[in-house]
């Protein structure tokens, strides 16, 4: 039987470039808490102890946003400080962005599109996996039980940072693990071991659930389990990289098979183009998938009725 392989990966919280996300679409939600039509496009960097933040926060009351409370808080939820650098606590946040009110007739113009930008959205028709791709689905599930690690085993002292590749062999009607890679922050020290173990046990138990929830899903565990397969993964976070917004597009999307476009959604308002946009364009895709096939194509190039919906998805807010 002819089947392909497929691969995906997601990283923690506490990756570099995920906390510059956390922290613009924080700075989204506080702008738009103000104002429903608020502006917000922010673009953030981090490196070491530094945090940079730009771009213009338009609403009412947009100099009571607390920009640097809402870095410190976004490092604290990821997992730093308690020995993880850099702690919250000693971070310098360099705030240069333009924070200002809509200027006149603004507001009702936020409807209306003021950029181009190519929006693509992607379902297959699997309510059980989310609408995603299963090797998308899959690594999704991983990531987030492994990063559960840090409080379920605290003796491993792990940190925030880490990331997950899955190998899917895609029989097209069933699928099964060809080789799992992972990398988990942990101290020096630590016991590699036991972090091995628990790792395997919880893959095993997360293909056992993913199982459990796609039929023709195999809950076999791969030959090749690889952990921290380059040595000590000690150094992180923004002291092992620099992040910023927007380097995480294929994560956020739907994995590397499908073209994305390459708008970034995190730091955009609601209003934004590439966000809007990429969003109503996941919601017709769901749509479709939903259908009977002999009613997709009516419905793919039924333009008017899309351009309609998208529209009235604006007015709406």
């Amino acid at each position: 039987m002819t089947s392909r392989i497929r691969t995906a990966e997601y990283v923690f919280p506490g990756h570099p470039d995920k906390l510059c996300d956390a922290i613009a679409d924080a700075i989204v939600a506080a702008g738009m808490a103000r104002e429903a039509r608020a502006l917000v496009a922010a673009e953030v960097a981090v490196h070491v102890n530094d945090v940079f933040v730009t771009g213009r926060i338009a609403c009412t009351d947009s100099a009571s946003i607390d920009v640097d409370a809402i870095v410190r808080d976004v490092y604290r939820t990821a997992g730093y400080g308690n020995g993880w650098r850099p702690a919250p606590e000693v971070l310098t946040v360099h705030n240069a962005a333009c924070m200002d009110v809509l200027v006149e007739g603004e507001s009702e113009l936020r409807e209306l599109s003021d950029d181009q930008s190519i929006c693509i959205g992607y379902a297959v028709d699997r309510p059980e996996t989310e609408y995603l791709p299963v090797e998308q689905w899959l690594v999704r599930r991983i990531a987030r039980r492994l990063y559960g690690l840090r409080e379920v085993y605290p003796e491993l002292q792990l940190g925030p940072d880490g990331k997950v590749v899955v190998l899917l062999r895609d029989y097209g009607d069933r699928w099964e693990l060809e080789e799992f890679c992972c990398s988990l922050q942990q101290l020096i020290g630590a016991d590699a071991l036991s972090l091995h173990r628990a790792v395997r046990q919880a893959l095993s138990a997360e293909l056992a659930d993913a199982a459990s929830a796609l039929r023709g899903f195999s809950a076999q565990l791969p030959e090749r389990v690889i952990v921290n397969g380059g040595g000590a993964f000690e150094i992180g976070g923004p002291e092992g990289d620099n992040g910023l917004t927007g380097k995480k597009l294929v994560i956020d999307a739907y994995g590397p098979r499908v073209p994305i476009g390459g708008g970034a959604w995190s730091g955009k308002d609601f209003w934004s183009p590439d966000r809007a946009g990429g969003l109503h364009a996941r919601r017709f895709a769901r749509l479709l998938a939903g259908w009977p096939l002999r009613h997709r194509s009516r419905w793919a190039g039924s333009l008017g009725i899309v351009r309609r919906e998208f529209s009235m998805c604006l007015l709406r807010g």
